[in-house]
Order: C-alpha cells, then sequence, then structure tokens
C-alpha cells in the first residue's frame, strides 16, 4: 500500500467521482500507509513521533531476530520521552509482529528502567493495545506471556503482559502445554486466574512436561486459597511425586509460611486430608525438605499437623539426618523437632542409622555441629556405636567455593575438628590413633598449615594492620588479636580453649584486611589452636618410632620445635611403621630391628634368631 498524497490537484477529484468515493472511504487507512520517498526528504526531526515509529519499523524483518532486537534499541529513545497523544497500535502492527516483538522484549529485558525490553512494553500498555487474535488462531498459540513465565523472577512482567493478553476465553499453551492460566497462577495474578475459573478452566489442570498444577506453581497465598476453594486437590503430585506441600517446604520464598496455613486452613474448612508424610521420587517426605531449607515455623506447624519424626527416606536418612547434614549449625531445628514430638508424646530416634551406616551423630560430628552434638548427646545418642567419621566425610556439608570467600572459613573448620572431638571426650568418648589421623588428614587436605615467615614483618611493619589487630578483642576476653598472634604457638595454646577460636570464627570475618594478610591470620590462628592436639599425639608416635630409647622430656622438646605439619608428618611415619608390623604378623614374618640389652645400636637382620627373641619389639 501507498500513502496518499495531500498535495495532489483537486482537480482529479473532479473528474472520476466514483474514485472520490473511494477515496474518502480509505482516507484513514491510507494516512497511515508507508511511502518511503516521501520520508528520505524528511529529518525525523520533521516527523510526528508516531511517524517516526513508522518510519523505523518500515523494513524491519520480525523473523529475524536481529532485526527486532536493532528496532526495540532504536526505539527506545523516542518512547522513552514520548511526545504527544499515544496511537493505536493495531494500525501499525500484525498481530503477530507485536506476538514477535513482545517475545523479543521479554527475552532481552534486564527490568532497568532505561531497558529497551521494558521500555516497548510499558509503551504498548500506555497505549492501551491489547491482544485480538484471529479467528483462525487455535488453544496452541506460544506467546509473550509464555516466554516469561518461563523465565525467572519474571512476574512483574507477567502482571504487564495479562494487561496486553486480557482475554481468557482462549486459554493458550505453548508447545510444552504451558498455559496462561498456569502463568497466571504463578505470578499471582488473582483477578485473571478468577477470570479463567469462572470460563472453565480444570483448576487440576497440569502442565504435561511437569506434571505441575496450578497450586505447584503459585507463590501467592490469595491465588492459593482461590485454587483451593473451586476444587484444587492439595494432594496432587507432580511428575517428581511433589505435591504442593513439598514444593511450599523446599522453597526459600518469603510466603511459604503463608501459604502453609492457607492450605491447611482451606483443608479443614473443606474436611479434606492434607497428606503431611507423603513422599516423593526419593521418599522424601514435606519435613525432610522443610529442614533442609531451615525453615522454622513450617517445621513446627508439619509437626503440629502429625508430621512423622522418625520417617526414614530411600537412602535411609530421618529428619535428625537432614538437621545434621548443614554446615550451618541450626540446633534450633532440632530443638524443635525434639520439643514438638515429645509434646505429642512421639519419640525421636536418635540412633537410626541411613542407607551409609550413619547415625546422626557421626554427621553432627562430620559437619562441626557442636550445638547439635550436645543435643544429641543430652538426648542419650549411643556413644558405644559411634564411628568417628572419616577424611572426606569431614566437613563434607561445607561448600569451599562458596565459604572460601570468607576468610574465617578455614578457622571455622579447623576449630570445629577439635572442639567437636574435645564434646565427645567430655561425654567419655575415647579417640584412637587412626580418629587423630583423620582429624590431621583434615587438616592437611584444606591446608590448615602456617607456612608464611612473613607474619611478624606485616604486623610490624604495616601500622594500620597492626593497629587493626591491637582493636581487635577474642570474644569477650582482654586478649588482643595481636598480642596473641606475636605469642609463641605454645604459649598462645595455653591462652584459649578451642571453643574460644570456633566461636571467634563465626563471629569475625576480618573485615577490611588485605587478603594477605587475612591469610596469614588464618593459618597462624589454625596453628596455635590445633597445637596442643598435635603435640599429644606426636609425642607417641616419636616414642614409638624412636622405641622409646629417650626420655618423654627430650622428646617432647624436640617436638616443641616442629611445625604442625611436621607433627603431623610423625605420626603418619608411625602409623606407616604399625602397618608394616600388622602386614608381617599377617605373612608370618617378624620385624627386623633387635635391640640389645646393652643398649648398642640396633642392627638390622632378615630374621632375628631364637634366642634373641625376647628383645625382639
Amino acid at each position: 500500500m501507498s500513502r496518499s498524497n495531500d498535495e495532489s490537484d483537486e482537480s482529479s477529484h473532479d473528474e472520476n467521482e466514483e474514485d472520490e468515493s473511494s477515496d474518502e472511504e480509505d482516507e484513514f487507512d491510507a494516512s497511515l500507509d508507508i511511502d518511503s520517498d516521501y520520508y528520505e526528504d524528511l529529518d525525523d526531526d520533521d516527523l510526528e513521533p508516531v511517524e517516526q515509529l513508522m518510519n523505523l519499523f518500515l523494513d524491519v524483518d520480525v523473523e529475524v531476530k536481529r532485526e527486532r532486537r536493532d528496532f526495540l534499541e532504536e526505539l527506545a529513545p523516542l518512547i522513552a520521552d514520548w511526545d504527544g497523544d499515544y496511537p493505536d497500535l493495531g494500525d501499525i502492527f500484525e498481530t503477530e509482529e507485536m506476538d514477535c516483538l513482545l517475545s523479543e522484549a521479554v527475552t532481552c529485558t534486564n527490568r532497568r528502567q532505561d531497558d529497551p525490553g521494558k521500555l516497548f512494553l510499558e509503551f504498548v500498555v500506555s497505549c492501551g493495545y491489547k491482544d485480538e487474535p484471529g479467528q483462525d488462531v487455535g488453544r496452541r498459540r506460544s506467546t509473550a506471556v509464555h516466554r516469561a513465565a518461563r523465565r525467572e523472577f519474571f512476574d512483574e512482567i507477567v502482571r504487564e503482559l495479562f494487561k496486553i493478553y486480557d482475554k481468557c476465553e482462549v486459554n493458550y499453551a505453548d508447545e510444552l502445554g504451558l498455559t496462561h492460566f498456569h502463568a497466571a497462577c504463578q505470578a499471582g495474578c488473582k483477578d485473571v486466574v478468577a477470570k479463567f475459573l469462572e470460563l472453565g478452566v480444570d483448576p487440576n489442570l497440569r502442565v504435561p512436561e511437569s506434571g505441575n498444577t496450578a497450586l505447584h506453581l503459585t507463590q501467592s497465598a490469595e491465588v492459593f486459597e482461590l485454587l483451593l476453594r473451586r476444587g484444587a486437590d492439595p494432594n496432587a503430585a507432580n511428575y517428581m511425586g511433589f505435591t504442593p506441600l513439598h514444593v511450599i517446604c523446599e522453597s526459600n520464598g518469603f510466603h511459604d509460611d503463608d501459604l502453609a496455613e492457607s492450605l491447611f486452613k482451606v483443608a479443614d474448612e473443606r474436611r479434606l486430608e492434607v497428606l503431611v508424610d507423603a513422599r516423593d521420587w526419593e521418599g522424601w517426605t514435606p519435613l525432610h525438605l522443610s529442614l533442609c531449607r531451615g525453615h522454622r515455623h513450617l517445621t513446627e506447624l508439619l509437626l503440629r499437623r502429625g508430621a512423622d519424626p522418625n520417617a526414614a527416606a530411600d537412602d535411609g536418612s530421618t529428619p535428625l539426618h537432614i538437621v545434621c547434614t548443614d554446615c550451618i549449625d541450626e540446633s534450633e531445628l532440632s530443638e524443635i523437632l525434639f520439643r514438638i514430638s515429645d509434646e505429642r508424646q512421639r519419640a525421636v530416634r536418635v540412633d537410626a542409622v541411613d542407607g551409609k551406616g550413619r547415625t546422626p551423630l557421626q554427621m553432627a560430628v562430620a559437619n562441626f555441629l557442636l550445638n547439635t552434638v550436645e543435643i544429641l548427646l543430652d538426648r542419650g545418642a549411643d556413644l558405644s556405636i559411634f564411628v568417628f567419621p572419616s577424611a572426606s566425610q569431614l566437613a563434607a556439608g561445607f561448600r569451599p567455593h562458596l565459604d572460601e570467600v570468607f576468610m574465617n572459613f578455614k578457622l571455622r573448620i579447623a576449630s570445629g575438628a577439635l572442639v567437636v572431638v574435645e564434646r565427645l571426650e567430655k561425654e567419655g568418648y575415647e579417640l584412637d590413633r587412626a580418629g587423630a589421623l583423620r582429624i590431621m588428614e583434615f587438616y592437611n587436605k584444606y591446608q590448615l598449615w602456617n607456612k608464611s615467615a612473613d607474619l611478624y614483618a606485616l604486623l610490624l611493619g604495616n601500622e594500620e594492620f597492626a593497629a587493626r589487630m591491637k582493636s581487635t578483642r577474642i570474644n569477650k576476653s582482654s586478649l588482643t588479636l595481636y598480642e596473641l598472634l606475636r605469642m609463641a604457638p605454645a604459649e598462645a595454646a595455653k591462652r584459649l580453649a578451642c571453643r574460644d577460636y570456633f566461636e571467634f570464627a563465626r563471629q569475625s570475618d576480618f573485615v577490611g584486611l588485605p587478603d594477605t594478610g587475612k591469610m596469614i591470620i588464618t593459618t597462624q590462628l589454625c596453628e596455635i589452636l590445633s597445637r596442643r592436639f598435635f603435640r599429644r599425639w606426636a609425642l607417641d608416635c616419636l616414642q614409638e618410632l624412636i622405641r622409646h630409647r629417650l626420655p618423654i622430656l627430650c622428646c617432647d622438646s624436640i617436638l616443641e620445635k616442629l611445625a604442625n605439619e611436621d607433627l603431623w608428618r610423625v605420626c603418619v611415619a608411625a602409623a606407616l611403621g604399625q602397618n608394616q608390623e600388622r602386614d608381617n604378623d599377617h605373612k608370618g614374618v617378624k620385624t627386623n630391628v633387635i635391640i640389645k640389652r646393652n643398649d648398642e645400636r640396633p642392627v638390622r637382620a632378615k630374621k632375628a634368631p631364637k634366642r634373641q627373641q625376647d628383645y625382639v619389639r
């Protein structure tokens, strides 16, 4: 179509009455026709805003992504400062063209104020544009609503789009079966959801690809309650076995408590049973998920609603195992679990064993959950069946790639490993050498050794750094961090207990210090706090290695000069010697080291003579 020339001779209209009549009928449409020659002679500043818009869209192929994106970016400055009345966009864009542009706007938006996609969407809404699909459009149709609904944190965009796609007579579904109804529920558009339900949409309609119903998708308590009152099934499970209650407990949303309250309130009113112990594809109940996410109120609500505190998942994990899995000491969760169970007279199995043979106590120790360890011991956890975790199991709940951004990470795990051992020993547990070596191997795994020779130079040479250390006190004691770091490790080890370091690590992250200084501080503190532990085990190991040929005081004097990493190597050497002796005993071979009565230097022999067997060690 070509734009009619307003400057044409009036005589041409007088010559043909029929043509004149035709021109009058098409006058409005012709005024919107685009003649590229007409615009070539004009600057954009000479055009009205609507004409500039049409000029920008002149050669755009909406089927080409790059051209759609370029159009939105070029249009952004114009619509950001739109001057004049808003145009009827239905006269400029075909329905399919607007669909493509809105979908592109959703794709490229980053929700900044000057974002081209966001500006275009707001402009279309301001123009009052409404989607008017043709008669041949079926229910299977992908729209910008579907595109936005599949993007995370785009609920606000979906709500804006429903001002455009406001026809609910047809519930459009995309190629994977997600419908406008599902999108409205997910975005919390209560009025739109109500309109769909009034027009006969099934409240239990599922998304084919996931099996989710509207209750699985919504995070709005109002929409959740509306769906329940309109007949939504509170126990419908998706393809992973998740019920709406599973989804609520698994989420980290701000409205999870409200959703759960709405679920139980409406279920009570309608006399519906909510399956609080429903299991997903891994055998997890909502209580497992609630504890895993750290939901205190939800956990209490589930327990008061009859959730089984001993329900075991397919891998044998009970809710108590879940509490002891995380690296964050959520002792309040275990307290809630025991307290509500006591009120309901349901005993919690503190020594339940999962599929890997682990008890809750073993997992709590492995993750250094001191408060939880104390609760389990107070609740009667059986130390006779306790097996100290391996080096690979220690701190398994920690995520070094995330936790190491905090420079107190190493201090937390170094002190945590020892403080739980102290608590176990206080209860009567006897740590053996194998357990001690596991802790030492853990220290080596995370390189909790002090290898820096620059500590004192750093402290003394940097006045600002030293001043910061002098102003930092260890918990509530009078001892400053500067004073502690200036002490010799042996002396410093006498000033504070492991628990003091553990509490200090939880409260301080050395904010404002240079990274090099933080690392030096951390490794030095790790060296100090573990000094007594390493000396204690290395002493026996050294005596064993030298066959007790030196007095204890001499051995202790030797160890005093060694760093913790060297003390660990002494213990490893002793362990290797023990293993060799066991292998020899198993093979029937006697040791080849002979200690003579006259304390001469031991000689090596492949086999000890019978008369000297009494001296073989």
